[in-house]
């Protein structure tokens, strides 16, 4: 793993204080960091440039330098990939001349045998076991990841009350996560380009103890050094943005583990659920 982000997840708990403020301060302002000179970014984040190059070569660069171009590099891969693939699209290059459905179908399949060969299963099996144990669950996602979030609460809050949606109808992430603790899971759902605002979330759940549990597509994911479980989905596509097929699987499994462990008292909630459902008309009976 040659990313930042990915260096900075194997060693960020092996930092100093003083390392881990350079590599947030890093994390944090990549186009800074990509275009402005060190002597700035020393005066801006009031550390030492020492103490840049000691991150540097604690994350095993050769220099901090090496690390400004691998951001650099990693930056405009970022900024031009989305407008690059609409172009391809548009060529007709991205199906390697079979039509799109076919392409994007295939690609959907390989991630889903992607994230089904390598998946953790005692890993998901403690994971599911912690939600289930957990007094709430705080579920985040944004930009691209908002409407998976949703989905997986929608399905959750048949089961029990004890599901939310971070940040729902325009309410503060911070009001929802701050009576939480170590009893709580926050779940996060976030992939490329990552939101600054579930980053932050995952941080601010990390320091208060919360069990963070992160689904992203990469290792350079800068929200995996906050999470306590991790799950990897390959989300490739010939489309011009990520595919989140096998994340949805994921989810729905995730879901059905958990309706299986809620027993009878789970069925019965989510028989009471659909009975007021029709008792308001919230869904078509014929």
């Amino acid at each position: 793993m040659s990313a930042f982000e990915a260096r900075l997840t194997e060693h960020y708990r092996d930092l100093s204080e003083r390392l881990r403020a350079a590599a947030d301060y890093i994390a944090g302002n990549k186009i800074a960091v990509a275009t402005r000179s060190l002597r700035s970014l020393a005066g801006e984040s009031k550390l030492p440039p020492a103490t840049f190059s000691r991150l540097s070569q604690a994350l095993q660069y050769d220099s901090f330098e090496q690390l400004r171009e691998e951001m650099r590099h990693a930056l405009e891969e970022r900024i031009n990939s989305f407008s690059d693939r609409a172009r391809r699209l548009q060529t007709g290059q991205a199906a390697g001349g079979r039509e799109l459905l076919d392409a994007h179908a295939i690609a959907c399949l390989d991630n889903l045998q992607q994230m089904t060969a390598a998946i953790d299963r005692t890993q998901l099996t403690a994971a599911v076991a912690k939600l289930h144990a957990a007094r709430s669950i705080l579920v985040s996602g944004n930009l691209g990841s908002q409407g998976i979030a949703e989905y997986m609460v929608y399905q959750m809050n048949f089961v029990g009350g004890n599901w939310a949606m971070a940040g729902h109808g325009g309410a503060s992430i911070a009001a929802s996560l701050v009576d939480m603790d170590h009893r709580d899971v926050l779940l996060l759902i976030t992939k490329a380009p990552y939101a600054r605002r579930s980053v932050a979330a995952a941080e601010l759940a990390s320091r208060q103890g919360i069990h963070v549990i992160v689904i992203c597509d990469a290792p350079e994911s800068p929200a995996l050094r906050f999470a306590d479980t991790a799950f990897r989905v390959p989300t490739e596509s010939p489309n011009f943005f990520s595919s989140y097929a096998a994340t949805l699987v994921l989810v729905e499994v995730l879901v059905g583990m958990l309706v299986a462990l809620a027993g009878p008292r789970g069925s019965e909630r989510i028989a009471a659920v659909e009975e007021k459902n029709r008792r308001l008309q919230e869904v078509w009976d014929g």
